[in-house]
């Protein structure tokens, strides 16, 4: 029982990781190809609505980490070692990216207030904000396997 609970966690933490990186993937892709006015409209309700889902996403990858690292108890190893130092570069890196996500998550609920005539200008700049945000996950998820597999 306590292994599938274990396994379940485990489960959460990697579909709720796919599901962030994925749609900022996406949603990186839609604003590239986006052209018409139309176009970048549709992305940006898209995007409104992830970032709605990333944050209830990403409470979710931090209670399942917090558990994963709670189910290691006393096999934590500390910042002395190169495990310890590893898991310290993740958590800085994480922090990093929620800072990133803030101020990503505020462009994309303020981009109502931007005059149509700036559409070019939002387009580059959602897109290199979830490209940004898709890259950093891919650090992040890079450290995790360092981690979990050394």
């Amino acid at each position: 029982m306590v292994e599938s609970l274990h396994l379940s966690v485990r489960l959460l933490h990697v579909l709720a990781m796919a599901f962030v990186t994925g749609g900022a993937v996406v949603l990186w892709l839609g604003f590239q190809r986006a052209r018409a006015a139309n176009e970048t409209a549709v992305v940006l309700s898209t995007a409104v609505g992830y970032e709605w889902l990333f944050w209830g996403a990403m409470g979710l990858v931090v209670a399942t980490g917090v558990g994963n690292l709670g189910a290691l108890g006393a096999g934590v190893e500390g910042p002395g070692t190169a495990w310890g130092q590893t898991l310290a570069v993740k958590l800085f890196v994480v922090l990093l990216f929620f800072l990133g996500s803030v101020v990503r998550t505020a462009i994309v609920d303020g981009i109502d207030r931007v005059p149509v005539a700036h559409n070019a200008a939002i387009r580059t700049l959602l897109a290199r904000s979830y490209a940004l945000t898709a890259l950093s996950l891919g650090v992040v998820v890079a450290l995790a396997e360092v981690l979990a597999h050394g």
